[in-house]
């Protein structure tokens, strides 16, 4: 229960920095992922780090 009470709390005071340090492997992880040969437009690992920049 304190997990959940806890969860949001931590999670907006430890983003300022775990957003740059997590979003190399986000990107990793996106890029490799076997859906991304099927998005509609071609997408590149920058343009991956740029859009997880704009929404985190």
């Amino acid at each position: 229960m304190a997990n959940a009470l806890l969860l949001p709390t931590i999670m907006e005071f430890n983003a300022p920095v775990c957003r740059e340090k997590y979003i190399d492997a986000l990107a990793d992880q996106a890029i490799a992922d076997v859906c991304t040969p099927g998005n509609p437009r071609k997408v590149t690992r920058d343009d991956i780090v740029a859009l997880y920049r704009k929404v985190l």
